[in-house]
């Protein structure tokens, strides 16, 4: 049995009602547990003297206790304070309701206490401290400890324990699906050592060679993944386009004049068409570089040529968007242009399918709705999606297959550094729009601290007086008891009964229904509402050009690149525009100061593909990196090119993945990409 096919309730320790709280954290078999990696590690080795603290700073002291008393402050909640001691000083240790910790403790007995030390008047002391007792204190100092992520109902001893459990259990199951040739070739460690090391390192060395082999694996079976794909794709016929001339005659009728960079790649996709490729490109732009008019000039070359074309964006709002925009640009020419979305009737759905069997409908616009709906093409031609890796490989790979082999672009606003392109797109060609419309100025970004954050909003009470609109956005939908965050529901109410009482403010999040969504961007739209708050459904797509504020509350939360979209809001236009960083406090204000330095999101995504890693890059888990659990955590960028390396050089010397040494890789990637 594989062990993605063993139950959690196999591993020691773990009792029904302790699965229930794995499977809210997405761990559901054995597998999952073992891949289920440590967001950071607390390095406990660090056994400190009194006399060598640092005010601060985590470390493990050796202490003998000297006293403790307990004290009831009111009914739920009890302080014990413990006063220890060592060679060189005294310190004190506080516990809030840690009795059963507390009774444990026998004065004139040693132990090791963990915790981040604090210093004021005049001695230092530790709040709540993790605490080892003098039997086992050699396994709590002798490796880096793992701190995991948690829902409630698990702590991290119980993570931990159950972890321990798992690779005892799997110890002899574990099947290494890298060869011991390419291991050695690319300095590899074998897959039970990465686990071991990467839950218990022995040390930074044994740690660092796991995550190396755990994330070049993941890395190197998404870039095989994807060139086989392109393999496939060009040794298939793919629809031949002709009538490239009718881009222009689109671009006649614009009330604006393309770019250069516009230009550039509408010539560069063409020069793929002309010479019989299957044209198969990412088109990077910035926020608000014209990429749906490029993708309406492909798409008119397409429909002329006589075949369909379909568009899938991520959510309904920017499909809709796109349907409009769409229609104007083509119905002038006579061309039918569809809507299919989740939210409409069985019925209007019912009439879209038809009218693409038929072939009666020249152009689909849509969600992912377009894959798992019944809709048939008669001759699809080309596929574009916005913002892919909002949907993974496998979303691409169900579009394309509506057709016989049709050319693939897509087009992305977040700007993907080359190294991470490499593999998030890997099967591509890249095209980059790198040149803004003119007459556009760049949003001035300030980044507000504590009474500065109420200022922010007396400016956009300025802005709105003036005429123009404003944007809030909050991480959050409703109240959480764990995270001190503002969220959309509750800033709404306060805005609207304070500063911006005289203001129609809106509200919009990602759980209201489709239609809902609709109408408050109609209504934003047509002017309706002055100042709409909102989650970070606005992200992508939405252009309002009378927006000429946009405010993001704790924005620290998110990525760069993700601030670096929604800044995008605004600025639309020709107006002068601004976004305001809501932070609480300064720990973030040096990561966001380069949001006020530039706005070109290329440095902004190079910045935060250095400090956080590609799997933070999107802010989100909905990336296109096939199951890349490892990404989480930091590993040298330049893995990934070895990765992408190999995994050429593979396709180069077997690409059907047919000898005897490859048979655990074609396993592997069948499981990936079940359509390859």
């Amino acid at each position: 049995m594989e062990l993605s096919e063993i139950s959690l309730r196999n591993v020691k320790s773990i009792s029904e009602k302790r699965e229930k709280y794995f499977n809210k954290l997405g761990v559901f078999s054995l597998l999952d547990l073992l891949e289920f990696f440590p967001r950071s590690y607390e390095n406990r080795m660090n056994v400190k003297k009194i006399c060598e603290l640092v005010p601060k700073t985590s470390v493990s002291v050796k202490c003998r206790v000297l006293s403790v008393s307990t004290r009831q402050i009111r009914r739920k909640l009890s302080v014990s304070d413990v006063v220890v001691s060592d060679s060189t000083g005294r310190m004190k240790i506080v516990f809030f309701n840690r009795k059963y910790d507390v009774d444990r403790l026998k004065t004139g007995n040693e132990y090791i206490f963990f915790g981040e030390v604090e210093y004021a008047y005049g001695s230092f002391s530790m709040k709540q401290p993790q605490i080892e007792l003098p039997e086992t204190q050699s396994s709590f100092t002798d490796t880096l400890t793992p701190i995991y992520p948690l829902t409630a109902g698990l702590t991290q001893n119980i993570v931990r324990t159950a972890v321990k459990n798992a690779l005892i259990y799997a110890a002899d199951s574990v099947y290494d699906n890298l060869p011991s040739n390419l291991r050695q070739k690319y300095t590899l460690c074998e897959k039970m050592y990465a686990f071991n090391n990467i839950h218990f390192p022995k040390d930074n060395e044994a740690l660092e060679a796991a995550i190396r082999r755990i994330a070049f694996e993941e890395l190197f079976y998404v870039a095989l993944g994807l060139g086989l794909i392109k393999k496939r794709t060009k040794d298939e016929p793919s629809p031949i386009f002709h009538n490239f001339k009718t881009a222009n005659e689109l671009a006649e009728t614009l009330p604006f004049e393309l770019t250069n960079a516009q230009k550039r790649t509408v010539r560069e996709i063409c020069a793929d068409f002309r010479d019989k490729k299957h044209v198969n490109r990412l088109v990077q732009g910035d926020v608000g570089s014209g990429k749906t008019v490029v993708a309406a000039m492909i798409m008119m070359i397409c429909v002329r040529s006589g075949f369909q074309a379909a568009l899938m964006a991520p959510t309904e709002i920017l499909a809709r968007q796109h349907y409009s925009e769409l229609k104007k640009y083509f119905e002038p020419f006579g061309f039918k242009v569809e809507l299919l979305v989740s939210s409409m009737s069985a019925k209007e759905k019912k009439t879209v399918y038809e009218t693409l069997r038929n072939g009666e409908a020249d152009v689909l616009i849509g969600t992912n709705a377009m894959i798992f709906e019944k809709a048939q093409f008669s001759r699809l031609g080309l596929c574009i999606t916005d913002e892919q890796h909002r949907f993974g490989v496998k979303q691409r790979l169900g579009l394309s297959q509506k057709g016989e082999n049709p050319h693939v672009i897509v087009m992305t606003a977040t700007p993907i550094p080359r190294t991470l392109a490499l593999i998030l797109y890997g099967d591509m060609d890249i095209s980059v729009i790198d040149e803004m419309p003119a007459g556009r100025l760049p949003v001035i970004t300030r980044t507000a601290v504590g009474e500065n954050r109420e200022k922010v909003y007396g400016f956009v009470l300025g802005e709105v007086k003036k005429g123009h609109q404003a944007f809030v956005v909050c991480p959050l939908i409703e109240e959480s008891e764990k995270m001190d965050l503002e969220n959309a529901v509750k800033l709404r109410e306060k805005l609207q009964n304070g500063i911006l009482k005289d203001c129609r403010v809106g509200l919009l999040h990602g759980r209201m229904k489709g239609a809902e969504k609709d109408e408050i961007m109609l209504k934003f739209k047509n002017r309706e509402i002055d100042v709409l708050v909102s989650t970070t459904v606005i992200e992508v797509g939405i252009n309002i050009p009378n927006a000429t504020v946009m405010v993001i509350e704790d924005a620290n939360r998110f990525g760069l690149a993700a601030l670096h979209q929604l800044r995008g809001r605004v600025g639309r236009g020709k107006l002068q525009a601004y976004c305001f960083l809501n932070i609480s406090d300064m720990t973030s204000f040096k990561r966001l100061k380069i949001m006020e330095e530039t706005n070109d999101g290329f440095k902004i995504s190079e910045f935060d593909l250095k400090n956080r890693g590609p799997g933070e890059f999107f802010g989100t888990r909905q990336h296109g990196i096939a199951n890349m659990k490892i990404s989480g955590l930091s590993y040298d960028i330049s893995l990934v090119k070895t990765a992408r390396d190999a995994a050429d050089e593979l396709i180069l010397s077997d690409p059907d993945l047919t000898l005897p040494e490859n048979r655990a890789i074609k396993k592997t990637v069948e499981k990936m990409y079940t359509a390859i």
